[in-house]
């Protein structure tokens, strides 16, 4: 039974404190927790992440987050972008909206129009 009360953020931006950092820490036995398990030493730089993404639904409170070594990090926030991602394309297509496709630069073979000096842009 935990004796100390969760640690939830009033919004999402807020700042972990320092206590809440350390309570995570000492939770998992200083290990990085993606998978590796290795032992974080003492000044090597590591980040408390969601477990859940913020961006994915997940709560900012203690529960949902975890401590990772800087460099597993960034790797774990790349593949929460994709699930976003993968997320949002598959909930624009449920509701039958088509993304927009950007047209090619005018002068590029992709577009279909020539630039020339003297007569401007001209079909090709």
């Amino acid at each position: 039974m935990r004796t100390v009360a969760e640690w939830i953020a009033k919004h999402d931006d807020q700042a972990v404190p320092p206590r809440v950092r350390l309570r995570i820490l000492e939770k998992y036995g200083r290990r990085c927790a993606c998978g590796c398990g290795r032992q974080i030493a003492t000044g090597e730089p590591w980040q408390l992440d969601h477990i859940t993404a913020l961006a994915n639904g997940g709560k900012h409170r203690e529960s949902n987050m975890h401590p990772l070594l800087t460099e597993h990090h960034k790797r774990k926030t790349k593949d929460d972008v994709a699930i976003k991602k993968y997320h949002y394309q598959r909930r624009l297509a449920n509701a039958g909206i088509k993304r927009r496709k950007s047209r090619p630069l005018l002068g590029t073979y992709a577009s279909g129009w020539s630039i020339t000096f003297s007569r401007g842009a001209v079909r090709r």
